[in-house]
């Protein structure tokens, strides 16, 4: 029965929904050989596919978007995917992506253009702010950084910082992104790219 909720056979064209998570999971994360490793794997997929949600609103703030309906986000059975926590009460992953996502004041990239935005939801515009962008291999090596200085940071708006120059020809790297405001550090936001190659290496 949970099999049948969680990994039924419902086709999306020529696959089942279950190919299609597991293709996805494993073409951002590299194939697992063992149930643990990939439920960890699906976990961090919950964490960004969660904030992704949230962040396409940020970057619309009321503007064509009022605000965001999550559906079964809390099953009554066990399930790997789309919950925030689970019928045991065990927190997903995808419950800190929310979390992460919606901070007041927050940092946040487009993966797909590397657009940087600085997403402020309260009442109050900020000066002296900065953004920094840092590029890490997986073995934590610095790859490159980027700054920019915010004079203003506009009240329940979003406000542009920069273009990340993301590196070229890596086949796996992390982004950190970094917002202070008067010195003292107010959001933190970390993204795994993977273009071309998933992050054990294989083509995608």
């Amino acid at each position: 029965v949970w099999y049948y909720h969680d990994w039924h056979n419902h086709r999306y064209g020529s696959k089942t929904f279950s190919e299609l998570y597991k293709e996805g999971v494993d073409r951002k994360l590299g194939r697992s050989d063992n149930l643990d490793d990939f439920c960890k794997k699906a976990q961090l997929i919950n964490y960004e596919s969660h904030r992704a949600i949230f962040e396409a609103w940020n970057s619309k703030m009321w503007n064509d978007a009022s605000g965001v309906l999550l559906w079964m986000s809390h099953p009554a059975w066990p399930s790997l995917e789309w919950q925030t926590y689970s019928w045991d009460f065990e927190t997903h992953g995808s419950f800190y992506g929310c979390r992460k996502a919606c901070e007041s004041l927050h940092v946040q990239m487009n993966p797909h253009d590397g657009q940087v935005l600085v997403v402020n939801t309260t009442r109050d515009a900020l000066t002296h702010g900065r953004v920094i962008a840092t590029y890490y291999t997986l073995a934590g090596k610095r790859l490159g950084r980027q700054r920019v200085v915010l004079e203003e940071i506009a009240a329940n708006a979003v406000t542009p910082a920069m273009s990340a120059a993301l590196p070229e020809n890596r086949d796996c790297y992390m982004v950190r992104l970094e917002l202070y405001v008067g010195g003292r550090r107010v959001s933190v936001n970390d993204y795994l790219r993977s273009p071309g190659r998933d992050c054990a290496g294989n083509r995608s």
